[in-house]
């Protein structure tokens, strides 16, 4: 299944158009939380919103998530350990008041367990071929920093 994810602030019309297309063409279930409760689909399984509970097991049980590039997004497939593939929102198409996605996408792009997809056959790339995600590994400093505090307390 592929999980798509566009957080509860602003709809976003073209990353729906995209997994439109995609699910009409194949056979995997596709559930999208779209944050518009007027968006329908032939294709998909659509939600405007779901709960916490509906929403982590859509995340566990999806093969693939797909999102704008929220850093709840980010941090709950890293937690998951769930392959992401990020779609920016872009201010030039005014889907969202500034392009800090894209800053964000940029950033997250230098990360090998996230593929970033800015057009419709970019997405349909890496959700043919996700990343691997590397799950909950933390940087070399944090894992120094807790080592030293853990050091420190047992003496």
């Amino acid at each position: 299944m592929i999980f798509a994810t566009v957080g509860t602030q602003l709809p976003f019309p073209r990353l729906a158009e995209y997994l439109e297309d995609i699910a009409t063409k194949s056979d995997e279930e596709c559930v999208f939380q779209s944050a518009d409760p007027e968006w329908t689909s032939k294709a998909m399984k659509v939600r405007a919103f779901m709960t916490p509970d509906q929403f982590e097991t859509a995340y566990c049980n999806a093969r693939v998530v797909v999102g704008h590039a929220g850093i709840g997004t980010v941090l709950t497939a890293r937690r998951l350990h769930k392959p992401l593939v990020i779609v920016p929102r872009r201010f030039a198409l005014r889907e969202h008041r500034n392009d800090h996605q894209m800053a964000t996408a940029n950033q997250l792009a230098k990360a090998t367990d996230i593929a970033i997809a800015t057009d419709l056959a970019q997405l349909q790339k890496a959700l043919a071929n996700p990343p691997q995600p590397l799950g909950d590994q933390a940087p070399p400093e944090r894992t120094r920093l807790i080592h030293y505090v853990s050091r420190f307390l047992a003496d």
